[in-house]
């Protein structure tokens, strides 16, 4: 039985669908469903199932699609206007492991549970495609906008660069290195607002044949059915003073768990100074939906579930070597937008295999070129690069300023008088020790509180209170000779590839994450290995400890 024959055998099965037989196609079938007229494309078994409603250009639905396709006679299809209903979600169904049968079948239940929703429903379908109906009658032209953590009635600072324009909230501090923020000028003679939606009911987006007119706007400021804003906005936008012709609206909204925003410009025939409650009441001219996006930090980190309450903690990294380089990279695609490095080395030709940014700057110092490219990343990312190893000094000041405190530095020697240093002034911030261990096979994170017991130098202690080779380290003194490269007076160089680099970062960012949920409420040692990520709370913590421990232990 060919397709055709078998996507009319399944549609007769319907009792809400007429199949029109007079149409003679291999392409396609023609049907109709409440009242609607409908082209069924039969494809082939390894497509997806497509189904277009006919000659309905005013059908304003959900999901069917705005853009048309005029077919002709002579193509083996009804003549008329097409436009495709989309039935599915992109890549939500695996084509190829379903029969013919089962696609035609699950296309029309799709058609049918879409055509049969309540008017609720209806609204909630236009309202979770909220931003496709949007962005399909504005232009292309995108304005980006910075909002952070705004969530109140906010005048925007509006900038320009050529074409292209910015709007940014004022508690939205860009870094200074970035060349692209140095071509951006205030725009004249505008100004934006940011208005947030507590109440989404009853507003729906535009379409081809509707634009929004003043009547959308005024509903959402004055509505009287639904209070749309809150009363606060509302009074701030009756006091509001503007001296300008054109006004840009931010809205923002929650439709269905799932933020919204979206532009308007106002155009008023008068740049006198009014409120902006009489502007919107009075004066407006013509109303135009302008294609926007958040781009600022807060709002990118939300949108893959990254903890945003680590957004703006003061993060002191010291040591920007290979590890350094791969925890500073992953720090700010976590979250993190305020980190101060130290670190006095340079990066050079021998570097470069293990060091996240390596081959591109000889000779220059590791924590400028970490600040040269983090910063790009985005502008609100700030980098501060000290190009010198932290000592006591140093540390005793930035302990007072800091949230947040990692060690990634090769040396034991400056662990352990850093971690003196923290024990004895009372460090109020998280502190983490990384390090990795000759081979590439074992690293090491170290989660301490200084008001709780356990710290750097238990783990150079025995039961005694004698000092002992790190008793974390699992590798043998055999194979460290065959790991160690040896220099003479030149050093020693530990061989390890990126595996264990990217290891070690990937555990890290997840105790961070239990660090900031209060998952973590022992200083931890986590041992990690390539099959294995072992946390260990108490055990490594030593009585007789000259740091943390009693120090007056026999």
């Amino acid at each position: 039985m060919d397709n055709i024959k078998i996507a009319k055998m399944i549609l007769k099965n319907y009792v809400d669908i007429f199949v029109d037989d007079s149409l003679k196609s291999d392409l396609a079938v023609l049907f109709t469903l409440f009242e609607k007229r409908f082209v069924l494309f039969c494809g082939n078994r390894y497509s997806k199932v497509s189904i277009c409603v006919l000659d309905e250009m005013n059908f304003d639905y959900p999901h069917i699609m705005y853009d048309e396709i005029y077919i002709e006679m002579g193509y083996g299809l009804p003549e008329g206007s097409y436009r495709a209903v989309c039935l599915y979600e992109q890549n939500s169904v695996i084509a190829s492991i379903q029969t013919y049968e089962e696609k035609i079948a699950d296309a029309i239940e799709r058609l049918i549970s879409l055509m049969t929703l309540t008017p609720l429903e209806v609204e909630h379908e236009f309202q979770k495609e909220f931003m496709f109906y949007w962005d399909s009658v504005t232009s292309n032209k995108k304005i980006e906008l910075y909002i952070g953590r705004v969530e109140s009635f906010t005048k925007l600072k509006v900038y320009q660069k050529n074409d292209q324009i910015c709007c940014v909230a004022p508690s939205v501090l860009f870094n200074d290195s970035s060349k692209e923020n140095e071509k951006w000028e205030k725009k004249e003679n505008c100004v934006a607002y940011y208005i947030p939606i507590i109440d989404c009911r009853g507003i729906l987006p535009p379409n081809q044949g509707h634009h929004w007119g003043i009547e959308e706007i005024q509903n959402i400021i004055f509505g009287k059915r639904i209070s749309h804003i809150s009363r606060d906005t509302f009074l701030k936008i009756k006091k509001e003073r503007v001296d300008v012709q054109e006004i840009d609206l931010v809205f923002e909204m929650n439709c269905n768990n799932i933020p919204v925003t979206f532009m308007i410009r106002i155009n008023c025939n008068d740049d006198e100074s009014k409120t902006l409650y009489e502007k919107l009441m009075d004066s407006v001219v013509s109303i135009q939906e302008l294609n926007s996006k958040r781009n600022d930090y807060f709002e990118l980190n939300r949108k893959i579930g990254n903890e945003c309450n680590v957004m703006d903690k003061n993060v002191l990294l010291i040591g920007a070597g290979s590890l350094g380089s791969y925890v500073a990279n992953e720090l700010v695609k976590n979250g993190f937008n305020k980190i101060k490095v130290y670190d006095e080395d340079k990066l050079y030709k021998e570097n470069i295999m293990r060091w996240a940014y390596g081959g591109m700057f000889d000779g220059v110092k590791k924590v400028e070129i970490l600040k040269f490219f983090l910063e790009r990343n985005h502008p609100e990312i700030r980098i501060e690069a000290i190009g010198k190893n932290i000592d006591e000094k140093d540390l005793l000041k930035e302990v007072l300023q800091t949230d947040l405190i990692i060690f990634t530095v090769g040396s034991t020697d400056i662990q352990m008088k850093m971690n003196k240093v923290l024990k004895d002034n009372h460090c109020h911030a998280p502190v983490i020790f990384v390090w990795l261990e000759a081979g590439g096979l074992y690293s090491h994170i170290l989660v301490v509180d200084y008001k709780k017991k356990g710290c750097f130098e238990c783990l150079y202690t025995d039961e005694t209170g004698s000092f002992i080779n790190n008793k974390a380290n699992q590798n043998t003194e055999e194979f460290l000779e065959q790991k160690v490269l040896r220099n003479g007076c030149g050093g020693t160089r530990a061989a390890y590839g990126t595996a264990v680099l990217l290891r070690t970062t990937a555990v890290l960012l997840e105790i961070l994450k239990q660090i900031y949920d209060d998952s973590i409420l022992d200083n931890t040692l986590v041992n990690i290995s390539l099959n294995e990520v072992e946390y260990v709370k108490h055990t490594f913590v030593v009585k007789g400890c000259r740091c943390c421990g009693d120090r007056d232990f026999k």
